[in-house]
């Protein structure tokens, strides 16, 4: 039944409008009830038909909301599509990266190292679950499984902030020697550092050492005959390094640079959800990469 705000008593009215309720002002805090009154935008349709990567937009214009969307969407987009949707921070509590504030890495090409480290563990830890579950080999896989886990870059069963504080660990101690053995005083074992951040050198291929790009060009060839396209989904970034600006800008530049890295690879897009304010910030002078505006921006 239909009634007409004027057949409404003028007390009844103020009642009204007090008791509703809009939603929250944190997309974060409504993901459950967010696609009940979600509109669909042009926006929205190419970020979910896998055409957009990067989303700008300036605090409160809903990039939040997109991406609370897509979580609730990733049932769909696994039986529909096959494509996996991973969280590769923390959509909710504390920010998986928040930490480093405290611990950076020694400049912006190791923390490229690091996002593509940290990047391949979650990647790996996925399609490791997936053929235990579906009871299947995959060779390309378990070549990467062995080397992640012999350098403790692959432990099961942890949240984001520890596979984070793994890859970084290996950062720290096997570099700048990440080229040969390391020896560990405490216990007396000698370390092997076979993931190197350049491409290795004839001599040290043939003992075993590979590049984490080409670890991931070897994990997308075993994806791929899974026919499985994974999404790493980046949101709240600005609150992850809030507390240093300095930080803030080597991280993202770093970030760029890695997704730029990885966008020949088919089976794994990074999306990445950004305020337009820290972009500008952060593609300053000096900043050549910034002006390779892939297809995927929005």
């Amino acid at each position: 039944m239909n009634i007409e705000m004027t057949e409404i008593p003028m007390k009844s009215r103020k009642d009204l409008l007090t008791k509703a309720v809009f939603g929250s002002r944190i997309a974060e805090d409504e993901v459950d009830d967010l696609h009940t009154y979600f509109v669909e935008t042009e926006q929205w349709r190419k970020v979910l038909a896998g055409e957009v990567d990067i989303i700008f937009g300036a605090k409160g214009a809903g990039k939040s909301a997109l991406y609370s969307l897509l979580v609730a969407q990733k049932e769909r987009l696994r039986l529909g599509r096959r494509t996996l949707f991973l969280a590769a921070e923390n959509p909710r509590g504390t920010p998986a990266f928040r930490d480093l504030t405290n611990e950076p890495p020694m400049s912006e090409d190791k923390f490229r190292g690091l996002w593509k480290l940290y990047f391949l563990s979650i990647l790996a830890n996925y399609l490791r679950h997936h053929l235990t579950q579906t009871r299947q080999t995959n060779q390309d896989a378990n070549e990467v499984f062995e080397l992640l886990t012999s350098n403790g870059l692959l432990a099961p069963n942890v949240n984001l902030i520890t596979r984070l504080r793994a890859a970084l660990e290996y950062l720290r101690r096997h570099l700048p020697t990440i080229e040969g053995s390391v020896h560990d005083p405490n216990s007396g074992v000698n370390f092997s550092a076979k993931i190197t951040l350049a491409e290795p050198t004839g001599e040290q291929r043939s003992v075993g050492f590979k590049s984490v790009d080409s670890l991931l060009e070897q994990l997308n060839t075993a994806f791929r005959q899974e026919a499985i396209t994974c999404w790493l989904a980046l949101d709240r970034l600005d609150v992850a390094f809030s507390d240093s600006p300095e930080l803030e800008a080597t991280a993202l530049r770093a970030l760029f640079r890695a997704y730029l890295d990885m966008i020949p690879l088919s089976q794994v897009k990074i999306k990445i959800f950004l305020r337009d304010d820290i972009w500008r910030r952060i593609t300053g002078p000096g900043f050549r990469e910034a002006s390779r505006r892939p297809p995927g921006f929005e």
